[in-house]
Parts: structure tokens; sequence; C-alpha cells
């Protein structure tokens, strides 16, 4: 859940000073995404994308809740039946159940890809964010700038289609050198094109580079216009949508994909120490401990081993990723001398490290621990919200 208190919020007369009318710039291109994706997550006036899902999650009422009953081995199909009951309300809590956790088992349900499964990913997408989960990370960043409305016509390169036979045909069309061979190209997939209403005659060469645009918008946005609208009326969930919208480049690393990944320094400082009394000999064996800590971090980080930054911080939180709401409560790390071994607890966010005399003896139960744990199948709503990709990366 995300939180209210003044280290996340701001005065929400202040955030609903910042909203302003979406303005669509046709002259927009995809450079606009790849400037989101460079600029800062803090906007100039120090609003952050943790402030504004901050502000959207007033609106969860934390004594009612929605309860999801979920089998690992399908979780979308749990997940869109309990999003489609009728006592659902986005404005409730969530509680999962998972029934293999008894050792019951579900058959896995094939459903069609119809519309209604369009609107409930945008809607899982909104929940999980303002709920405090992690978004999708997965959209390109040219749909994006459409969704948002930065772009009022959809650019993508010609290998973004994923039929090889279309791909195929406009790269022939785009590769033509003389206009008496685009004609014989262009009549060659005559059909293709008039499907998509994008065939003429051509005048000149240069008439080839807005043939492939066009059908390139037609492809991706056009033909999947009812369920790009309905993804979009799933979105809106919350007021999420709108959030999107107003601050994109906020919200741009949490809904595309990036090659960004996690590193040492940035797990290492999402947890909060909590060492013994300063001058105690307690406080001095904490002192070496958290050094093999960092260390065993770096290590990771340096694929030295076969787990990743990302199975720890699963292993502590139940994520494999930091939301945009941040991680409520903030995880801590503490020290603990009854075992050789480290504890999580991910509904309180908090791992226990061992006090040990070495640094080898202090990594080697990582690996055995963090399987252990691992192993268990934690769920996350991002496992649901990646099986929709809607313009191929």
């Amino acid at each position: 859940m995300a939180s209210t208190s003044g280290e996340h919020t701001t005065s929400y007369s202040i955030y609903t000073n910042i909203y302003a009318p979406v303005v669509i710039d046709s002259s927009s291109s995809d450079a606009e995404g790849e400037e989101l994706q460079k600029e800062n997550c803090d906007e100039p006036d120090g609003l952050t994308a943790a402030d504004v899902i901050s502000n959207l999650a007033l609106k969860i009422n934390k004594t009612s809740c929605s309860r999801f009953n979920i089998n690992r081995a399908n979780v979308w199909d749990g997940a869109y039946r309990g999003f489609r009951r009728s006592s659902y309300s986005p404005n409730s809590g969530m509680m999962v159940k998972f029934s293999d956790d008894v050792g019951l088992a579900e058959e896995a349900i094939d459903t069609a890809a119809d519309e209604n499964e369009y609107f409930y990913t945008g809607r899982m997408i909104a929940v999980s964010i303002v709920h405090g989960g992690p978004g999708p990370c997965c959209l390109s960043p040219n749909f994006f700038m459409y969704l948002v409305g930065k772009d009022k016509t959809f650019e993508a390169p010609i290998d973004d289609i994923t039929d090889e036979e279309i791909k195929k045909a406009l790269l022939e069309i785009k590769n033509a050198t003389s206009l008496s061979e685009l004609r014989v190209i262009t009549e060659k997939h005559s059909s293709m094109l008039q499907t998509a209403g994008c065939y003429r005659f051509m005048r000149t060469l240069e008439d080839k580079k807005k043939v492939v645009a066009d059908y390139i918008q037609w492809y991706f946005i056009y033909r999947n216009h009812l369920s790009i609208q309905s993804f979009r009326e799933g979105l809106a969930t919350l007021d999420f949508l709108n959030a999107l919208e107003q601050h994109p480049s906020l919200f741009f690393s949490f809904m595309c994909y990036t090659e960004t990944r996690l590193t040492a320094d940035l797990l290492e400082n999402i947890f909060h120490v909590q060492f013994g009394p300063p001058g105690s000999s307690r406080r001095q064996e904490e002192t070496r401990v958290i050094s093999y800590w960092q260390d065993y971090l770096l290590s990771v980080e340096e694929r030295n081993g076969s787990l990743s930054l990302e199975d720890i911080l699963m292993f502590a939180t139940g994520l494999r990723e930091i939301p945009p709401a941040a991680i409520q409560p903030k995880p801590r790390l503490l020290f603990q001398t009854t075992s050789r071994f480290p504890v999580a607890d991910v509904c309180a966010n908090t791992i226990k490290i061992p006090v040990l005399h070495s640094y080898e003896d202090f990594k080697k139960p990582w690996i055995m621990a963090s399987r252990t744990l691992l192993g268990l199948g934690f769920p996350k709503i991002s496992k649901l919200i990646n099986v929709f990709v809607t313009v191929p990366n």
C-alpha cells in the first residue's frame, strides 16, 4: 500500500494544481520517448512518482478487501476471475489466497483474447501501481507516447512487425530504388495495402515513405483501436490514466521496457539498517558483518553465482523490482545470531542477516536460503501484466 506519510506525499491541493490540460503535439516524435527515458524521475517542482501514487491511493478503503484465489501455474486465470467478480472494487484492499499452498490444484483454463481482457489488463496495471505494486515495464516507448497523448500519430520501425510476410513486403517497398520498381512492388502487394487503406498510385519515389508509415499506423493502431481503447479504459481505474497523461516522465521507466538493472548500491540503500547501541560489542560485530553484506551484493552484481540482485530483493520483499510508490513498509535489515542462514519476512519487508565470523561463512548459506524461498514461486503482479505487450519491443 502506498504511504500517505509526509515522507512520500505532497499537499493534495499542490498536487491538483500541477494538473493541466493535455495538449497533443502533432510534431512529436520517438525522440520524445528517448528524452523521457533520460529524464530524472523527479520533476522540476520536486514531484515524484511516489507522491502521485500516494495521492491516488487516498481513495483506497483499507477496511474492505477483495479476495483473489490464485493457482501459481495459471496466475492470469485466477486474477481475471477475481477482477471480473461483481463484488470486486479497485478501491478495496486485496487479499490473495493460493490454492496450491494447501495442495489443491486448479485446471488451467484457456480464454480468448477478447476486448474485456484488454480492459482488465489495463485495470490490473492501474490497481497494481496505485496499491503499491510494480508496473509492467514492457510497453514500447512509441506506444507509451501515443497512449499518453504525446504523439498524435504512431511511428515504429518495420522490425517491430512480428508477421514475417508483412515485414518482408514493407522492406521491399522501403528499399525500392526507382519509381518503376516501386510501382511494380506496390502492385504486387496491393491486396495487403488495400486492406490497410493505404494503396495508392505511386507518383514519386518518395511516396514509399508515406505508404510504409501509413501501413505501420494501421497495423499497430487502427486495426487495434477497440483493444487500445479498452486498455485505456482499464488504465483509467483509480484515475491512473490521468496521472500517466499529466506526468509521463515520472512513469516512463515503470511502464516501458528498459535495459536498466538493479545495482548493488541501489539495493543496499533500499534497506534501513538497524544497528545495536553505539560503542557496544554488538555494534562492533554488526559493522563488521554489514561489510560482508555489502561485498556479497557487489559479488552478485558481478554475476559471481547463480543469484541476481533481483532474487535477493524478492527474497526480502516478494518484489523483483522497485514499484513507483516505493516499497512500503520501508525495507529493514536486521542482525541475528540464532541461525547461520538469512531469514526474510516479506510481509514486513524485513531481512535478518546472520552474524558470522568470516565472509566465506557469510556467503555460503545465501544460495540455499534464497533458492528455498524463491522455490515457493512467489507471485507478483508483473507476472500478470507482462503477458500484455501491445507493441513488441
